[in-house]
Order: structure tokens, then sequence, then C-alpha cells
């Protein structure tokens, strides 16, 4: 449970429980519905104690519905909403998930009834057998971790994967009935359950050899999450002098706290920090500082991103001509109303966040774009226009127009009026049109430069130490109103999102290859490396002093389609495309040696098997 349900709803997705007296209760949280959980369904007391039942929970067009042992016992045909997008279930790692709970006369649980061994049988058993010897092998793990007074990373991970992992393969062998052969694109799971089933007597081998004394811990090396510990210069990040780079996941949960990651981070907006409006104010902060603090106990450094596309309904509702913009941003940021809200959410979340140490990154937008007519857009363009020419004839030779004074000039009618997604931007037609884009973009990427220097002179006064950056798209530059750079030598790092999508060595181009920077002449390569890394020497170049900071680091393409029977074949850059190993390692590698020196690796949509095999 949490005072903030927020926190809550960021970690878990769906809940499954049952009381002493045999009632089910299921419910599921819902993006659709306003980021809330839905009423959630209960049946009567139909658990059978001592057997084992069948509990099945449906969502969807007919509502939530409730299904045990084949009777439906509880339906809200009113709850439609369906399940997220972020959507995940989350299993306890341990062997209470596999057994019967006898009751007593007063309703309590009294002990557990393991399965039929004719249950579990092969793999099945193995990876069983691995979930109910990991309490025990977590309290020798601490035991040691207190007699040689510090932690044992390594084998920390270790364990922490073997739980991870034997849970959810467990459950992967029993949707596909314990050992039925399984189609071929299917071997991922398959290695990666003989693997550990290999790796789990290793463990023990190793924590027999730390007891005896026949083995000493591992030196690892530790970074700080402290942010007046980090430096920057040269391109890269130092920690009391010496260069360090930073690596973990986009989110707090599964293997993130384990496995010896140094970073982290979250997301907020004005939507999430204020009701119904701008004058009734939501949070004090107090939830993104758990949160981070919950990163500083994992020891690794938080990132916050300022997330503009998750937009408040409101406030275009109250004033329709603030809605106008490109992608993410679809308000005008540049309205003083607009303005002053960014000023309040700052206010109410950043001086909170400044209490913890390791609150080092600030993301001020998610793939940054802005063009848009706004209220004041036209008589600033006139300024605009009139400070760089210097009268109504340079404009006129300069455009090929006829103009008679400024004041005619209005906005050019390839701007968007409204809103428009980031890959609909209105081109210019014709040779005066596109004489104009060249003034226009330059004015559009100064104004919203302006904005992101606000922003970041706002961070700097209520959190100082923390550094600013934008999420930079390779492509996303002057028509959708970014200078990449003069946008880095706006804020205090660079920011990227380049990608890393693996796309196998053969067939065709496809729209995640694009995504990725791959272009036909990448036939034949695993990855689109081209376009990433020109993205990294172009930020490296015009910065050579800051690292550039990729907290969106794509290595996996983001398709939902599930591969089956039916749909057996792998298409180039599919996410449920067995990944080698070293496609990671070359990816962080590579772009390191272009200039990164943050890798928040892409893990919010889930996958079948890359996300945590990442």
């Amino acid at each position: 449970e949490h005072e903030d349900e927020r926190v809550a709803v960021n970690l878990e997705t769906l809940r499954v429980g049952v009381t002493p007296d045999g009632r089910v209760r299921a419910n599921h949280y819902s993006w659709h519905n306003r980021r809330n959980w839905l009423k959630g369904v209960e049946s009567g007391p139909v658990v059978r104690p001592l057997e084992w039942n069948h509990v099945r929970y449906c969502w969807g067009k007919a509502g939530q519905r409730l299904v045990i042992n084949g009777m439906e016992v509880a339906s809200r045909p009113d709850q439609v909403h369906n399940v997220s997008w972020a959507f995940d279930m989350i299993f306890p790692e341990s062997p209470a998930l596999f057994a019967a709970v006898e009751l007593n006369g007063a309703g309590e649980a009294k002990g557990a009834i393991p399965p039929p061994e004719t249950f579990f049988s092969g793999e099945a058993a193995a990876l069983l057998a691995i979930l109910r010897d990991a309490p025990e092998l977590q309290t020798r793990l601490k035991a040691l971790e207190e007699k040689f007074g510090r932690r044992l990373p390594y084998e920390r991970s270790k364990l922490a994967i073997l739980r991870h992992f034997s849970c959810k393969h467990l459950m992967y062998l029993l949707k596909h009935g314990g050992e039925t052969p399984v189609p071929d694109i299917y071997q991922p799971e398959k290695q990666d359950i003989a693997w550990l089933i290999a790796e789990q007597p290793q463990l023990q081998a190793r924590l027999e050899a730390l007891e005896s004394g026949g083995a000493e811990p591992l030196t690892s090396p530790r970074i700080i999450a402290d942010k007046k510990r980090i430096s920057y210069e040269n391109g890269a990040f130092r920690q009391d002098g010496r260069p360090v780079f930073l690596i973990g996941t986009q989110n707090l949960s599964g293997l993130n706290p384990e496995v010896g990651f140094c970073a982290t981070g979250w997301t907020f907006s004005a939507r999430w920090e204020f009701c119904k409006g701008p004058d009734q104010l939501r949070s004090s902060g107090d939830a993104h500082l758990a949160a981070a603090r919950k990163a500083a106990d994992n020891g690794q450094f938080w990132d916050e991103l300022y997330s503009f596309h998750i937009r408040p309904k409101w406030l275009t509702a109250q004033n329709a001509k603030l809605k106008t913009g490109l992608g993410f941003i679809g308000h005008d940021i540049t309205h003083p109303y607009v303005r002053a809200l960014d000023r309040r959410t700052f206010e109410s979340v950043l001086p909170k966040l400044a209490e913890a140490e390791n609150f080092l990154f600030f993301d001020l937008a998610n793939e940054p774009a802005f063009n848009g007519v706004t209220e004041f857009g036209a008589k600033e363009f006139r300024e605009f226009l009139e400070s760089r020419h210097g009268s109504i004839a340079a404009v006129n030779k300069a455009w090929g127009s006829s103009f008679g004074g400024f004041e005619e000039i209005g906005i050019p009618p390839f701007v968007n009026r409204g809103w428009r997604a980031h890959n609909r931007q209105t081109r210019p037609a014709g040779e005066i049109e596109q004489r104009q884009y060249v003034d226009w973009s330059e004015y559009n990427c100064l104004r919203v430069n302006d904005f992101f220097a606000q922003l970041t002179d706002w961070c700097h006064e209520l959190s100082p130490g923390t550094l600013t950056y934008t999420k930079i798209v390779a492509g996303y530059w002057p028509d959708c109103g970014i200078d990449p750079v003069m946008n880095v030598r706006t804020t205090d790092l660079s920011g990227s999102d380049a990608w890393w999508v693996y796309q196998g060595t053969s067939g065709p181009v496809g729209a995640s290859d694009e995504m990725s920077g791959s272009i036909k002449v990448d036939r034949g390569y695993s990855v689109g490396w081209q376009v990433s890394l020109m993205h990294y020497d172009m930020m490296r170049s015009a910065r050579p002093d800051a690292p550039i900071v990729n907290a969106e680091d794509h290595q996996f393409a983001d398709g939902f389609s599930p591969l089956s029977e039916k749909r057996p074949e792998v298409p180039s850059g599919h996410w449920d495309m067995p990944i080698p190993d070293r496609h990671f390692f070359s990816g962080q590698w590579q772009q390191a040696i272009h200039g990164k020196g943050l890798s928040l690796i892409w893990m919010h949509w889930p996958r079948h098997n890359v996300c945590d095999r990442a």
C-alpha cells in the first residue's frame, strides 16, 4: 500500500487477491481511465480450500468479469476501459505462488500444500526448485554481506536474475503446457531456461566457497549517487576526478535495483501536478522525492522528464487558441498563461526533489518539436524580420515579395494551424514560401530555444546542481523548431534520442529500421549505425565539453504484434527477434566512443522476451 496512489500505479498495473474467507478480488489500472484503477470485481466465498482453483479475470467490451472454476461469479459491464499499453503482470518470486492454502476455522491461513508432483516435471520442476531454494540463498547471501561488511554485487545480481527469470519462464512453461514442444520462435526462452538450470548450482558453489573461506569477494567499482561528487569535462562525466559511464533503465521495478545499474528515472507533467485547473495544487513533490530516494537506496542517480505530451486537457479547453504545436508539445509554449503554469509546476516539484542528493538529471522535453500559430506570433515574427533585414525593401528583395510595410506580413501559410503530429509538418509551397521558410524557421528555433533557456534557469534556481537537457531526435530539426547546435549550447548537457535497433542481417528494411536511422545501404548490417552515430558526432562537435545523455536508449524496436504459429515470420527489426548479447554490448561501446555518457535503456513498453533479457 502507498499513501500516494501514483507511486503504486507506476509499479504495478494488475491486482488479484483472495480474502481469508475465500473471496477473490481483481482489478487493473488503465491509462485510458484517466490513469486510474477501475472499480474492480469481487466474488462471494467461492474458493475451495485444500483444492486447486482456476481463476480467470477478463476485461474488454463486456466489462470486468471474474470466472472461477468455470463459472462467472462477478462482473461490472460498465467498466470497459482496456488494460494500459504499459500493462505488465508481476508475479511474486516465491513458491507460495504454487501452493494451495489451507484455512482454519477462523479463516486464517494455516499452511500450504504443494501441488502434486505430477503437475511439475522436467524443466518446470527444476525452475520451481530454484524458486523454493531462493529464500535460503538470500538468507545466506545477507549473512555473507554482514560477514564481509559490504554488498556482494555479483552474487546479488546472479540470485536476482535466477529468481526473476525462473518465475517468468515457469509461467511460460505452464502457459504452453509444461513440456509440450513449442515453436522455434520461442527458442530464446528455451535457451534461457537451460542457462538458469545450469547457473543455479554454480551460485550454490560460489556461496559455499565464500562461507568456507575458499574464496574472497570480487572487487567491484562503485559509483556514488551524489550529484555533489559528479562533474563533467572533455565530454565525460567524472566522479572524484575519475571518468564514469552511467547506465540504467527507465523504471524502478523488475531487475533494475539488483543488477548494478547506476541510474533510473520517472516522468511528471502539469497534468499530474494539478487536478482540474492551475489553481488546484495537486502535488507537494513528496511522491517524486520518495521515488528518487528509492533509487538512491539502490545506488542510482535520478532522472526526471518534464512531459508535455501528457498535457492538461483543461489547458486547451479553457482557451482553444492555446491548442497549437507539433508532436509532443501540443500547446502554445510562448503564451504567458502557459509560462505561468510551467513555473507553478516547477515550484510544486523541484524544490522537494532538490532534497534528493541523487537528483542529477532533468529532461526538459521528450522528443522536442514545436511549430505553430501562436497568439503573439505574428507581431513577434514582424519584429524579428525588422531586426534581421532592417527594412521592408530588404524583406521584399529576399523573398521576391511586394509588401508595402511590415504590418502587412502575417504568419506564413505553411505554419501549422492547430496541432499536428511531428511527421505531419506542413512544407512550404512555391518560391516565396520557400524563402519565407528560411526566416520563419530561424525565428521559430529562437523562440523555442528561449523557452528551454527559461526552463533551464528555473531548474538552476529551484534545484541547484541538477543538470538540464532535452531529448532531441535525429531529424527533428529546423522545420520542427529545433536548432540542435543552439539547443545543446543552451542546456547543461547534450540530450539525444538516437536509436540502436537490432534488425538482423537480412530481409527488407522496415519501419523500425528507418526509425533507428537505417537506410537501404545498411542492408547486411545488424543495426542502422550511420545516422545514430552521426547524431552523436554532431552533438559532440557542438558541445565538446558536455557528455551526451540518452534517456530513451532504444536498443530494440517498438513493435507490438506477438509472433505465433500463425505468424511465424520474424520481420526485420521486430522486437521478438532473438537478439545476441553482443548487440547491447557493442551498442553501448560504440555510442560511448562517440560521446554518450548516460544510457537509460528504453523498457517502457511490454515485449515478449526482449526487455528483461536486455
